[in-house]
């Protein structure tokens, strides 16, 4: 019957730059003590990010956004570059900010994924919205208006009678 030759051949398969970063949530919605430590990241924020390339295609750059400017004084995002499958962590940068006693209840931000496109461009591909509860520490002593008081009572005033009614301001 016919001739057959056996030729061995490698086919090479390389990826191509098809896939973006995908946050695992869309939002996040945390809980801060306003006296939250320098460098600790924020608690509860289980922030992932996915590129399903591979190699130098699965590579991207994540940044902080905000309408609010004090966002990037109070809190930096770890890590900058990256590729593949990343937990992300926002870490408190600079916590003077952070008063719940100023009336700052909560702070909003976003966590961008970038990629660079071939023409060296650097394109936003998803992103995560963070909500921040500031929660109330009790971070202020007691201040009284006067720094002496002095009362006058009966001597048959039975126990647990009100003395008086001292004016101070306690502010948690």
């Amino acid at each position: 019957p016919g001739e057959f030759n056996y030729e061995s051949i490698t086919v090479v398969i390389t990826d191509v730059d098809d896939q973006d970063p995908e946050f695992n949530q869309l939002i996040f919605n945390i809980n801060v003590s306003e006296d939250v430590g320098i460098g600790t990241p924020l608690p509860g924020l289980n922030m992932v990010v996915s590129d399903g390339d591979v190699g130098d295609n699965a590579h991207y750059s994540l940044s902080l956004r905000s309408t609010d400017s004090r966002v990037a004084q109070w809190f930096r995002v770890e890590p900058t570059t990256t590729r593949g499958r990343t937990p992300v962590v926002v870490r408190v940068h600079d916590n003077s900010g952070l008063d719940f006693d100023k009336g700052l209840t909560e702070v909003s931000f976003t966590v961008v994924a970038h990629k660079q496109t071939p023409q060296g461009d650097t394109v936003e591909t998803s992103s995560s919205d963070v909500i921040v509860n500031v929660l109330d520490a009790n971070d202020n002593s007691p201040a009284f208006t006067n720094q002496e008081y002095t009362y006058t009572i009966q001597e048959d005033l039975a126990p647990g009678s009100l003395l008086s009614d001292i004016c101070n301001v306690c502010v948690m």
